[in-house]
C-alpha cells in the first residue's frame, strides 16, 4: 500500500482503493493513484492518458463541489447546498459541507443548516449545531432545544454549547432541565481535557461565553503556561481582559501574540479595534492598514477601517479601502452600505445612488438600510 507521512513523523499506509482522477488533480491539485507511481509525468499527461483509454466523460465526484465550496466566496453556497442535497454523496462529505456553510451567513445557508438538525446522521446533526454558532440565537433557539436530549452525547454537548450563550430567563421551561443536564456533560468533557494546553483554552472559552471572566482568564493563562505559542489563547485572553475594562492587559496580550506571529492579519485587526476603543486613532489606522497589507479576507477589517477613515474625513482613502473589501467579498451588503454612507458624507450623490442600487439588489428588506434608500429616493 502507498504510504504518506503525517505530522512529520507518522508514516501511514493507505488501505483505500480510489478511482484514479488525474483530471481533478489538474483542476484542483488533489492527489490521485496514477501519480503515486508515474512520478516522472505531469498530471496533465496522466489525465490525457485516461481520456485516450476511456473517453472524455468522467463520473461526478464530490470534489467538484466540495473544493469550490470550501473557498467561501460568492459561488460557494450553491456548491455546498448541492452537496448536501445529493443523496449519493457520503455522509461525512455532507457534514463537511454543513461545516463550511457556517461561514456563509445568509438566510439560505441558515435554512439549510437548520434542516440538517433532523438528519439521521449524528455527525451531520453535530456539525449543524457547530455551524449555527455563526448566527444569532433567535434564529436557532427553538430548533436546537430538542437536541439537548439527543441520544448522542457529542450532539447534546454541542447543543448545550449553543444554549450557554442564551440568557437564562429566555430559555423555555421545556428545555431548562435538558439544558442543565447537557451543560453538566459539556463542562465535565472540557475539564477532562485540561491536562492539555488546548483543553485549558477550551474550558476558558466556555467561561468566556458564560461571562465568567475571572475563570476565563485563569484557564487561558494556564493553557499559555503550557504553550505560550497559542495565539488563539492570547487573542481570547485579550477579549476577556477587554470585557472587564482591563484594556492595558488586553493590549499586552495582543502584543504577546504579535511576537509569535508578526504576519497574522487577525492580530492587527484586533489591535486596531482595541486602539480605536482606547481612542488612539493613529495607532488604530496603522493596525488596520497592516491587516489590509497582509491581504485579510475578513469583511469587517475593510468595513471598520473604511468607517474610521470616513470619521476622519479621509473620504478618498475610505473609498479605496471599501472598494478593496468589495473586490474580495462581492456579496457583502455591509461593505456597500458603508461605501454608500461615505459617498453621502462626501456629497457624491451620483456614486452614492449607484452603490445604494447595488445594495438594494443584495439586501432590499434590511431595516438598517431603509433610511439610506429613502434619502436617495430608492
Amino acid at each position: 500500500m502507498p504510504g504518506k507521512y503525517y505530522m512529520g513523523n507518522d508514516y501511514r499506509h493507505d488501505h483505500s482503493f480510489r478511482v484514479p482522477r488525474p483530471d481533478l488533480s489538474v483542476k484542483y491539485g488533489t492527489p490521485n493513484a496514477c501519480s503515486n507511481c508515474h512520478k516522472d509525468k505531469s498530471e496533465k499527461v496522466l489525465a490525457d492518458a485516461i481520456v485516450k483509454w476511456y473517453g472524455p466523460k468522467r463520473k461526478y465526484h464530490y470534489a467538484e463541489d466540495l473544493i469550490p465550496g470550501s473557498r467561501l466566496d460568492a459561488e460557494s453556497e450553491k456548491h455546498l447546498t448541492s452537496l448536501i442535497d445529493n443523496k449519493f454523496v457520503p455522509k461525512i462529505i455532507k457534514a463537511t459541507a454543513t461545516f463550511y456553510l457556517g461561514s456563509i451567513q445568509t438566510q439560505t445557508s441558515l435554512n439549510t443548516i437548520l434542516a440538517r438538525l433532523a438528519s439521521k446522521e449524528a455527525q451531520i446533526r453535530y456539525r449543524a449545531l457547530r455551524s449555527l454558532a455563526s448566527f444569532p440565537a433567535e434564529n436557532w433557539q427553538e430548533a436546537v432545544g430538542p437536541l439537548l436530549s439527543d441520544k448522542v452525547r457529542a450532539v447534546r454537548i454541542a447543543a448545550a454549547d449553543l444554549y450557554i450563550t442564551i440568557p437564562s430567563h429566555q430559555i423555555s421551561e421545556n428545555y431548562t432541565k435538558p439544558f442543565a443536564l447537557a451543560q453538566t456533560e459539556l463542562e465535565k468533557s472540557l475539564r477532562y481535557q485540561t491536562d492539555f494546553s488546548t483543553g485549558n483554552v477550551m474550558l476558558a472559552d466556555y467561561y468566556l461565553k458564560l461571562k465568567e471572566y475571572d475563570n476565563a482568564e485563569k484557564f487561558y493563562l494556564r493553557g499559555l503556561k503550557k504553550d505560550s505559542n497559542m495565539n488563539y489563547a492570547w487573542l481570547n485572553l485579550s477579549a476577556a481582559y477587554n470585557s472587564q475594562g482591563k484594556n492595558k492587559q488586553a493590549l499586552q496580550a495582543l502584543e504577546s501574540a504579535l511576537k509569535n506571529d508578526s504576519k497574522n492579519e487577525r492580530i492587527y485587526y484586533n489591535l486596531a479595534l482595541l486602539h480605536n476603543e482606547m481612542n488612539n486613532i493613529p495607532a488604530a489606522e496603522k493596525a488596520f492598514a497592516k491587516a489590509v497589507e497582509l491581504k485579510s479576507t475578513n469583511s469587517r477589517v475593510y468595513y471598520n477601517y473604511g468607517l474610521l477613515l470616513n470619521q476622519s474625513k479621509k473620504f478618498a482613502a475610505a473609498e479605496t479601502v471599501l472598494l478593496k473589501g468589495i473586490q474580495i467579498n462581492l456579496s457583502d451588503s455591509e461593505l456597500y452600505y458603508a461605501l454608500t454612507y461615505v459617498y453621502i458624507q462626501s456629497n457624491n450623490k451620483t456614486k452614492a445612488l449607484q452603490t445604494a442600487m447595488k445594495l438594494k439588489q443584495l439586501d432590499p428588506n434590511n431595516p438598517n438600510y431603509q433610511q439610506v434608500f429613502q434619502s436617495l429616493g430608492l
